[in-house]
């Protein structure tokens, strides 16, 4: 199975730096550029250019707040691809949204802002309320966005909530208040968001966590019940997880199917968390090819695991290649 590397990302962001963001609006020209490294990175080049190609991109940078699952069924419905290279793609940019800044701006949003007040547009508040939240597009100004998702809310937008409590949490735009977070997270979870459903059960320990779909609950129900050694039982929930593309999910899911010797099955779900930048599974890819013991030993490409894992902080990856490092010293 191949496995796309991740460190095409950092290229990007190279590129970003040496020609202006705007090349990412120039498909041509970025094309050309980016090509420059298909020698090592051939099949990564061609999804990156084809996520330009296809305004991924632009999709990512205005819609950052929707699930990773919907973008993916609607690329491989739109563009034919295969669920890997749909995830790797949505990764890699969103990845590049987040660690760069964007200099965009929203044309007339106090224009928009006010439209949608007067026809009561529940979604198109969100959507500035975003904005503000992110400081994307528009100076960000938490107190704007906590009133605009307080009006959202009043207008039907449940999503709201979670934004309302976790700005009342943290004292994003309003005074810290934890009573009226918990009233808000309280709302979202009676309305089925499985994010407030989440956050309420750890601030009150009144919801089981069974009872939630989120993913972080998912990852930690699932944990409990293969630390008691139920492993049937945390297969289900990491599946669930994995189903929302949860990194942690993915990486479980992964190291349990391996225990059961299903070995293509487990280096997909430890790709997919690994494109997902889960410093767990690149250190688990690294010794699966240092070993050899479900794959083909390949120590370069083991290496090349173990030094991003240690890139995104992997204290074992760290400490093995630092013994790797002696030995190479000794040789010489």
């Amino acid at each position: 199975m191949k496995i796309y590397n991740t460190k095409i990302k950092d290229i990007i962001l190279n590129i970003i730096e040496q020609h202006t963001q705007l090349i990412l609006w120039e498909k041509e020209r970025f094309e050309e550029v980016i090509n420059e490294y298909s020698v090592h990175y051939c099949e990564e080049c061609y999804l990156i250019n084809k996520a330009i190609e296809i305004g991924l991109f632009e999709v990512l940078l205005l819609n950052r707040h929707i699930p990773y699952e919907e973008h993916i069924d609607m690329l491989k419905i739109t563009e034919d691809l295969k669920e890997e290279e749909a995830l790797f793609m949505i990764s890699i940019m969103d990845r590049v949204i987040k660690e760069n800044e964007w200099f965009i701006q929203v044309v007339n949003i106090e224009e928009a802002t006010k439209k949608a007040l007067e026809e009561c547009r529940a979604r198109d508040l969100h959507v500035i309320a975003l904005a503000y939240y992110d400081g994307l597009g528009t100076q960000q100004d938490y107190e704007k966005a906590y009133n605009l998702f307080l009006k959202a809310s009043e207008y039907g937008d449940d999503k709201a909530y979670y934004y309302l409590g976790y700005m009342n949490a943290n004292g994003l735009g309003v005074e810290t208040n934890r009573e009226q977070a918990l009233a808000f997270y309280k709302e979202g979870a009676k309305l089925g968001l499985s994010d407030c459903q989440y956050v309420y059960a750890h601030m009150t320990k009144d919801i089981d966590l069974h009872e939630s779909e989120d993913p972080r609950a998912l990852y930690e129900v699932g944990m409990q019940d293969y630390q008691k050694g139920n492993f049937k039982e945390a297969f289900a929930s990491f599946k669930k997880g994995s189903l929302m593309y949860d990194a942690k999910c993915l990486y479980m899911l992964g190291e349990l199917c391996l225990a059961e010797e299903k070995v293509d099955e487990g280096i997909r779900y430890l790709s997919y968390a690994y494109y997902l930048f889960d410093k767990e599974a690149a250190y688990s890819l690294g010794m699966l090819f240092m070993e050899g013991d479900f794959v083909e030993r390949n120590i370069t490409k083991g290496v090349r695991f173990l030094r991003q894992a240690e890139e995104w902080g992997h204290d074992g990856a760290s400490e093995l290649l630092e013994k790797l490092r002696g030995k190479q010293d000794e040789d010489l």
